[in-house]
This record gives structure tokens, sequence and C-alpha cells, in this order.
């Protein structure tokens, strides 16, 4: 019965019906508790609505935090030393690069809390670059001594703009590892 209405109605609508299904609609009852606003976005050549419509709540929502869709549990892995690294820019380059430092083991000696690599001079490629290593040296050097310690690094770095340039913040993630 399953296979006669299978080829009754089509792969095309096979593969509509079973996107619905995934969306959790499996009856037409269910096509009722969608939101009327979204579901007349529904002819619309929008790829990733779901996505979208998540990251507007995010951006627009009262909470400080949102999990993706179908994301139970956050599991952050801890070190016993951990940097978290802020990138501020503008059009014309990076300006400020800001760390916390947490030591959680009280044994690697290193200054705990918030340390800025910033400047207000006119924001050329060569102050940029100068911020950039200064920021860079003192973070091998700290990388070098908690290793020296026999004790676990770990250097956190968030990015808004991931989804516009995931080449940018692989390449940042991948060097901060």
């Amino acid at each position: 019965m399953t296979l006669q209405w299978r080829w009754s109605i089509g792969e095309r609508k096979h593969a509509q019906l079973a996107r619905l299904a995934d969306a959790g609609i499996h009856t037409l009852a269910d096509v009722g508790t969608l939101c009327p606003r979204t579901a007349a976005y529904s002819d619309e050549p929008m790829a990733g609505l779901a996505e979208q419509i998540d990251q507007a709540r995010a951006a627009l929502g009262d909470s400080p935090v949102y999990r993706r869709r179908g994301i139970g549990q956050v599991a952050v892995p801890r070190a016993a030393v951990e940097v978290d690294v802020d990138m501020e820019n503008v059009e014309d380059g990076v300006y400020l690069w800001g760390v916390h430092v947490i030591d959680r083991s009280g044994r690697a000696g290193v200054p705990t809390g918030y340390r800025v690599f910033a400047t207000w001079e006119q924001l050329t490629a060569e102050v940029e670059a100068e911020i950039f290593c200064e920021f860079w040296t003192w973070l091998d050097e700290l990388r070098a001594q908690t290793s020296e310690h026999g004790l676990s690094f770990r250097a956190y770095c968030y990015k808004r703009h991931r989804r516009e340039h995931p080449d940018e913040a692989d390449r940042c993630r991948d060097r901060l590892r």
C-alpha cells in the first residue's frame, strides 16, 4: 500500500512530505500549528529559512544565549589555563586584541584578568601588524609557560561574523590551538 501511495504522488512530492515530517508536520492538523507569517514564505526562494529565523531571534531576543536547533547541550572543554580572545575592528582593520586569562590551577604563575593590545593611532597596515605581533608574541609566550608547568592550555576566540567569513574564523581558530 505504501509503495502504491509513493508511486501515486511521485518522488518529488515524497521528498516534500519527508521534509515536512522532519519539521514535525505529519497531519493536516499539524499544519495549523505553523505560524501564519512564517508559512506565508513557503513559496519564496529562501534557502535556510529556519536558520534565518533562529538568527533573527538570537539577534533581537532578550536572552543572552540561544542554542541551535537540535542541540540539547553545549560542552566546552576546559583547561588549566584559558584565554578568551576578543578582537575589535573597523573597516580599516583591527585596532584591538583583548584577552581575559583564567588560571584554574593557580600554578601557572601567569597574571590573570584582562589584558589589552590596542592603539588609538591612525590605523595603518604597519600599526595593525605591530598590534597583532605584540598580541601573538604574548600568547605564544603564555602557551610555552603553561606547557613548561605541564598544564593544559586552551584559547577561545568568538567571532560574530563567523558565518560571513568562515575561512578567516577557521584560520583564527587553528592558530589559537
